[in-house]
């Protein structure tokens, strides 16, 4: 929550790079790789599907499917790259031709600013699937939705909290004494 309050305030922080904090939110809500948001291109934007058609992910071809929060988000950049006439969805802010390049500035701005420790913009992927892992998600739908090739993959990536790992082994004393 912190966090996203502070990509609330870092367009206004920072007003030559709005973008890069709406490209923050998108990872977060998405649990896509950088590249994949950084590189995002208008075309593989389906919003009436919910999706995104990433053409050339890190495993592949793929899609993406998208929460209702990230819509109106990735609706609003999508508008603002079209009115530059750009065919990314995050286009450089010196350059339309060109994918936004460095979004690492606005989140270290945002961590900052959140008070949070310091952590990587890859962090956010295995934020979305622990929490995904700890709120009880299906791993093959987690699998599905990281763009995993192999489950164990997904697995390395979910950490437990502890009051699932307490709950996990209370469950089973609860089945011995039965």
């Amino acid at each position: 929550k912190a966090l996203f309050a502070s990509l609330d305030r870092g367009p206004k922080h920072s007003k030559g790079h709005a973008r890069s904090f709406y490209a923050i939110r998108v990872l977060a809500l998405t649990g896509c790789r950088c590249s994949e948001i950084k590189d995002l291109l208008i075309s593989d934007v389906a919003l009436n599907e919910k999706r995104l058609h990433l053409h050339d992910s890190k495993t592949g071809a793929r899609d993406v499917m998208l929460c209702d929060a990230v819509i109106p988000i990735l609706k609003k950049a999508v508008t603002e790259a079209k009115v530059l006439g750009s065919k990314y969805v995050f286009p450089s802010p010196t350059n339309k031709h060109k994918s936004i390049n460095d979004i690492h500035r606005a989140f270290q701005w945002a961590l900052s600013d959140a008070k949070l420790p310091h952590m990587r913009i890859h962090d956010l992927r295995h934020s979305y699937i622990t929490l995904g892992a700890n709120t009880g998600q299906n791993m093959m739908a987690m699998r599905d939705a990281a763009g995993h090739s192999r489950l164990s993959t997904t697995e390395g990536y979910s950490h437990l909290s502890d009051s699932e790992t307490f709950t996990a082994v209370n469950n089973i004393a609860a089945k011995i004494f039965e």
